[in-house]
């Protein structure tokens, strides 16, 4: 199977394809360009939470937490998993944390000036 970053490499302007290619990209990118996003990734990285364990991390209210946790599972990147009421979130992969790690850091590296 083709990976997604490889379709959009190789896709021309105007193949069949491009378009969805792109737009699961900007979708990616758009779960990972939020600053509030960032964070509830990284308190994450310990393990699986339900809402109300990140909302003292942040100073926005409770729905607007769970918006950022729905547009993060939607586009992939969480996972749910339900206990009784309450939802529990975790990252789907835990090699998302390593690529965005990497992407950063070389992304980082060759913009630097």
């Amino acid at each position: 199977m083709m990976s997604q970053e490889y379709q959009v490499q190789e896709a021309h302007l105007g193949e069949p394809g491009l378009e969805a290619a792109l737009e699961r990209q900007s979708e990616l990118f758009k779960a990972f360009s939020d600053k509030n996003r960032q964070k509830i990734l990284h308190l994450l990285r310990d393990g699986e939470r339900c809402v109300s364990e990140l909302l003292p991390h942040f100073d926005i209210l409770q729905p607007t937490v769970s918006t950022h946790l729905l547009i993060l599972e939607e586009s992939g990147v969480l996972k749910v998993r339900r206990e009784g009421r309450r939802r529990l979130y975790s990252i789907a992969d835990r090699r998302i944390y390593d690529a965005l790690d990497s992407f950063y850091d070389d992304v980082s590296k060759m913009i630097a000036v």
